[in-house]
């Protein structure tokens, strides 16, 4: 916004349209307004103004404030500096509201990218939960998907760790957590390095990660971690 501000008054100052520079001119003294400049020295002149360098500083003096010779000595025109004046307010008005665009752009990204960031650390909180659950999961592969491995469990840990098993769900502005508590039998095994054919021994390190439903059968849903051992099964006989 100061930049914008700067640019503006600078463009009135020095005027891109109907801008007039003049070798510098020296009154020793310049009375506008009951204000006294002495040592005055008139430097660029606009339609409208005309900057004044005094003994104490820079001004920028109306031309309608001056004196009847220095009006005519610079040309004034009352309505070239009325058109100035409102050609300079433009450019400023405009500026100022491309200055508040971007600030208020940059503030929507700040804003999105701390929104994401929230998010990220909340999901890497609730996977670093899920993750400590981790323990030895036991099976034989029953079906295979395209994303995961559908498993018959065969130890007692793998069934009753599925008590603990968190779903996470979104409602409204809140995290929902809800936990499956019935023992299952079969459990869903993603992650895994490669598919397995049916019939597979699967032994590895995995923790639970909500639910998974095949064929009408809700069961836990595995995670893979690692030290995944497979062991070829003889196939049994059910009969």
């Amino acid at each position: 916004m100061q930049k914008g501000i700067l640019v503006a008054l600078m463009a009135m100052l020095t005027g891109s349209l109907l801008v007039h520079p003049l070798r510098a001119e020296t009154d020793s003294t310049l009375t506008v307004d009951g204000v006294i400049y002495t040592n005055a020295v008139f430097g660029t002149v606009t339609p409208y103004a005309v900057t004044v360098k005094h003994s104490t500083g820079v001004a920028s003096v109306p031309l309608e404030r001056l004196p009847a010779d220095l009006q005519q000595r610079f040309g004034y025109d009352p309505q070239k500096a009325r058109d100035y004046l409102q050609e300079s307010t433009a450019r400023q008005a405009a500026l100022l509201a491309n200055d508040r665009q971007e600030a208020a752009a940059q503030s929507g990204l700040e804003h999105e990218a701390a929104v994401k960031a929230d998010v990220a650390a909340t999901a890497a909180v609730d996977k670093a939960a899920l993750v400590a659950l981790t323990t030895e999961l036991s099976g034989e592969v029953v079906v295979v998907t395209d994303d995961g491995m559908m498993l018959k469990t065969r130890n007692a840990i793998s069934r009753t760790r599925s008590q603990y098993t968190t779903d996470v769900t979104v409602e409204g502005s809140d995290r929902v957590a809800r936990t499956t508590t019935a023992e299952a039998e079969y459990a869903f095994l993603v992650g895994y390095p490669g598919p397995l054919a049916p019939k597979t021994g699967v032994r590895c390190l995995a923790y639970p990660d909500g639910s998974k439903e095949i064929d009408g059968h809700t069961m836990p849903r595995w995670v893979y971690q690692s030290d995944g051992i497979a062991v070829i099964h003889p196939p049994r006989d059910d009969r």
